[in-house]
């Protein structure tokens, strides 16, 4: 997994991953992360672990994952900036590297990345307030496939070991640089020009065309993101602004 040094060696970021830290073992990087930002951490500090016995998904979902079977990381973006677009901002970053690295990988709203329509990335952004006060802080957790593991039945994955002909350990340290440095130049970019935040996400939507149904209810065909990077759903009833909610397959 992570060697620090070799990781340090590639790392191109301002901030992101340079204060970094790993761990064997905890049951969330999420967890770890919070505590961090309750004692002061920087803007950019990362956790990483080896294992994860209890991470966090969207809607509450745990996630469990083997000993470098995946890459489950979290990180700290202080000031609380980029607002909603903060998750659709780390999709690209995650896209993009992959994307350099000849791999077609699409951004699946709000908070997945996906490669020949398979899960290999999932993003959870959480901000808690502390002492009565405001968040002045977000947690991002991002948990990615590094190869084949067993996934719950209703997830279709796939890992970068599968898509990366001649990836290996050697080759973690290289990617994972690079795909900070991409993470945190979206993220500057949903600050200071957020609709290119979402002209990045439109390229790269997953399901565009596609029936789908969200978690309220809300049934429609994939048109699109709009400027402020809400998903737009055309339905009976005309176009459908979506600020929140799981998206899946209408069946």
């Amino acid at each position: 997994m992570i060697t620090l040094d070799r990781l340090a060696a590639a790392l191109k970021t301002h901030s992101l991953g340079r204060d970094v830290r790993v761990v064997d073992e905890t049951p969330s990087t999420m967890d770890l992360a919070h505590e961090a930002v309750a004692q002061g951490a920087p803007d950019g500090w990362t956790v990483v672990t080896r294992r994860q016995t209890a991470g966090r998904g969207a809607r509450g979902r745990s996630w469990a994952s083997e000993e470098g079977a995946s890459l489950p990381f979290s990180f700290v973006v202080r000031p609380l900036r980029a607002g909603s677009l903060l998750a659709l901002a780390v999709g690209l970053g995650l896209a993009e590297s992959l994307e350099r690295r000849g791999v077609d990988a699409r951004v699946k709203w709000p908070n997945d990345v996906l490669v020949r329509d398979r899960k290999i990335a999932g993003i959870l952004v959480e901000a808690r307030s502390m002492g009565g006060r405001a968040p002045d802080a977000a947690v991002v957790g991002v948990g990615v496939n590094v190869r084949p593991q067993p996934y719950p039945d209703d997830v279709l994955a796939t890992d970068l070991v599968s898509e990366l002909p001649g990836f290996d350990d050697d080759a973690l340290e290289d990617w994972f640089a690079e795909t900070l440095e991409a993470i945190e130049t979206w993220i500057d970019r949903a600050v200071r020009t957020p609709s290119a935040v979402a002209r990045g996400v439109d390229a790269r939507l997953a399901w565009r065309g596609e029936e789908v149904v969200i978690d309220d209810g809300l049934r429609g065909r994939v048109l699109g993101v709009d400027e402020e990077g809400e998903l737009l759903i055309e339905t009976g009833e005309g176009t459908q602004q979506v600020r929140a909610g799981r998206v899946r397959r209408a069946t």
